[in-house]
């Protein structure tokens, strides 16, 4: 059976390996950390710098296809092992850059929020008083969890802040968006298969907490005319890509923006970003449908056959981020299972197995199937809140 190369150890690695496994296959990975999550669960780990050409070439050598698992590793270095990598790197090299991302949606004719690009720090302030407030600034590199990223709801605001980001040129170049009003943000996880068969999950809503997701709904509280469109949306990105591999899509719904090409039922849609890997907002995959993302992608990546995703539950599924802060609040540290234990509702709960617990960091995740979606939200938040205890 083929060895899948994996770059990143993390917990989206640690899932994918686990579907891998399912499937007979192998797997080698590659990080930075000698501590990730996958160090504990693989025969093949290598430790080093992804600029170390030794210990990448030796890593490529026992390795039939090669993947990762976010985005922020250099394209150089996926770059020189582009004949067996999926999805290949090129498509990284869009989606790790804000700016390239743009232009890619922007040629395509896919709709995006009005935007500015900014190359240097020098041109920051002339820029941005030539666009309009509220706006969001974004590095266009790095920057994850609304990392990198500044909101500025008036040019005061921004003139508090002016100077420290200013003086901050690895910042730049950045891109600068109209913040608009959301109604919802939804997530469209879309592959195609080494055959050329494109399959998609159902549509996920996604709520954020501080830029940081705290929970995803399936499905998507939205009609089936905007989950078509959406996906329709995502199958010409795909093409676009000539994708092999697995997508996760993000798009904003506003019901009050009148600058989107594309309204349905006055719900104006707008695409946010691609992440080619799976997503923090498909972990619900894992229980609610007959194959989670990380099966489908294990799939492709072994170039085995793989149909349709499908919910297997009813009623309304949630899934909720547990972090750092439930360890931390805790006094000692641990986690308090006792609720979930007794909870018959509760279908999933991962704890990635990180060493350190931090503020913001995610250490894990629990899924909820209910009636419907607000119950299901509920009871979520009290079992997660009940972890502390």
């Amino acid at each position: 059976m083929k060895t899948i190369g994996i770059f990143g150890g993390g917990q989206l690695g640690s899932m994918l390996t686990q579907s891998i496994f399912k499937l007979g296959g192998n797997v080698c990975i590659y990080d930075e950390s000698k501590n990730s999550v996958c160090s504990r669960q693989v025969a093949k780990f290598y430790q080093g710098s992804y600029h170390d050409e030794t210990n990448l070439q030796e890593f490529n050598s026992n390795c039939d296809i090669l993947t990762y698992e976010f985005e922020n590793i250099p394209y150089t270095t996926v770059s020189k092992f582009s004949d067996k990598t999926i999805p290949n790197s090129n498509i990284l090299k869009i989606c790790q850059n804000r700016i390239y991302e743009k232009q890619f949606l922007q040629n395509h004719n896919l709709p995006i929020v009005r935007h500015i690009i900014i190359e240097n720090e020098h041109e920051l302030e002339e820029q941005l008083r030539a666009f309009s407030f509220p706006l969001i600034l974004k590095s266009a590199k790095g920057g994850y969890d609304g990392k990198s990223q500044y909101i500025f709801n008036s040019e005061a605001e921004f003139k508090l802040l002016a100077t420290q980001i200013i003086n901050n040129p690895r910042f730049f170049p950045a891109v600068a968006e109209e913040k608009i009003s959301l109604s919802k943000e939804v997530s469209c996880i879309i592959a195609q298969t080494q055959d050329g068969n494109i399959i998609n999950f159902p549509i996920i809503e996604n709520v954020h907490h501080d830029n940081i997701l705290e929970y995803s709904i399936c499905p998507a509280r939205i009609n089936t005319e905007l989950s078509k469109t959406i996906i329709q949306y995502s199958t010409q990105i795909v093409k676009a890509f000539n994708l092999i591999g697995l997508l996760v899509i993000e798009f904003f719904l506003s019901t009050n923006s009148p600058k989107s090409d594309l309204s349905i039922d006055n719900t104006h849609i707008f695409i946010n970003e691609i992440a080619p890997r799976p997503h923090n907002s498909g972990h619900l995959t894992i229980k609610a449908c007959n194959l989670s993302q990380f099966d489908v992608l294990a799939r492709i990546l072994l170039n085995m056959p793989c149909n349709q995703p499908e919910l297997i539950l009813s009623g309304s599924i949630c899934m909720i981020n547990i972090f750092g802060e439930s360890f931390l609040n805790n006094p000692n540290g641990n986690l308090n299972f006792q609720n979930c234990a007794l909870s018959k509702n509760l279908i999933d709960l991962n704890i990635y197995g990180k060493t350190q617990a931090k503020l913001g960091r995610k250490m894990g995740h629990l899924t909820v199937n209910h009636i419907d979606a607000m119950s299901a939200i509920e009871l979520a938040k009290i079992l997660k809140a009940s972890l502390s205890s």
